[in-house]
Formats: C-alpha cells, sequence, structure tokens
C-alpha cells in the first residue's frame, strides 16, 4: 500500500498513478494538498508483495516533482511490513525530467498576459486543483482566484471537435 499527499505537480502524479495500472482513491484534503491511495485489487483482501514493482517504477517520474510526500507499507520476503517514507524534501533527483510548464504557446502566453498586466485582487494558478468525482479526475488548465473567495476555472481548448468539447464539458 502507498499514500501519496500532493499539492503540485498534480498532472504529472496523476499519470505515474494511471500509468501504474493501481487501484486508486483521490481525496481533497480542502488546502490545496491531495490524499492518493494506491494498491492492487488483491491488495484489499489480504497482504501481498505483487504491487511492489508497480509502486516503485513511480518514483522516479515522482522524484522529479515537487510538494509531494509518500508513506508506503511494504512486505519483506520473510512476511516482515516495513515503512518507506519520502518526500521531496530528502534532495533525491531523478534522470526522468520533469514536464514542460505548459501545454502549449496559448498557455503560456495567457500567463505572460496576466503577469504583464495583472487584475487587482485577483490571482491565477497553473493545474493547481484536481476536479474529483467518483473515479474521473480533471485538472482544469487554470484556476483564477479572487480574495472574496470567487473562483474560476479555466480550460484552454486548442484544436477541437464537437465531441472533444462534449467529453471536456462532461
Amino acid at each position: 500500500k502507498m499514500v501519496l499527499w500532493a499539492s503540485s505537480d498534480l498532472k504529472t502524479i496523476v499519470r505515474a498513478i494511471k500509468l501504474s495500472r493501481l487501484m486508486h482513491l483521490i481525496r481533497p484534503l480542502g488546502d490545496g494538498r491531495f490524499q492518493f491511495v494506491l494498491g492492487g485489487p488483491a491488495s484489499q483482501l489480504r497482504t501481498t508483495r505483487r504491487y511492489g514493482v508497480a509502486m516503485a517504477k513511480m518514483i522516479p517520474m515522482l522524484l522529479s516533482c515537487r510538494s509531494w510526500r509518500l508513506m508506503a507499507t511494504i512486505t519483506t520476503r520473510s512476511g516482515r511490513p516495513m515503512q518507506l517514507q519520502l518526500s521531496s524534501d530528502d534532495g533525491l533527483r531523478s534522470p526522468v525530467q520533469p514536464a514542460e510548464e505548459f501545454d502549449s504557446e496559448i498557455e503560456a502566453e495567457l500567463i505572460t498576459k496576466w503577469n504583464d498586466k495583472p487584475i487587482p485582487g485577483w490571482t491565477i494558478h497553473r493545474e493547481s486543483e484536481l476536479l474529483v468525482e467518483h473515479q474521473r479526475v480533471y485538472l482544469p488548465d487554470f484556476l483564477v482566484e479572487h480574495e472574496s473567495g470567487k473562483r474560476i476555472h479555466i480550460e484552454i481548448l486548442g484544436f477541437w471537435t464537437p465531441e472533444y468539447i462534449q467529453a471536456k464539458l462532461r
């Protein structure tokens, strides 16, 4: 079992989790952080070592991210449980390059224009909030937040089709 807490690079983390093909539960913690609980189907029924390799394969991608912490329960060959704790503050580096900051020139241009003429009372955050409903996860490109608490999610659409728009709206 692995439990991961993160507040940055959420897109990279979700991608790593999905690529691992592990069962996962995502919980928003309400303070900009998310908790990810990972395991496999058999681990729900009994203690198993079956999913350790899938979890270990996530770590190089995770090491290229910021602001995360994980705790994993590892069962040794002798059956003895051990705990692994690791965080972005531990100073480990990965050969995996961090993800590009922007997916498109349009996104980069939006941030440049925003920074050139900020709107008083508003701040903009890049891919900072996961929208989670049941097993669906959506990560809007931007969150614009007013000091009053009003929040607006922005998704940049480049090339699109009517089907793509419908999928995004769902």
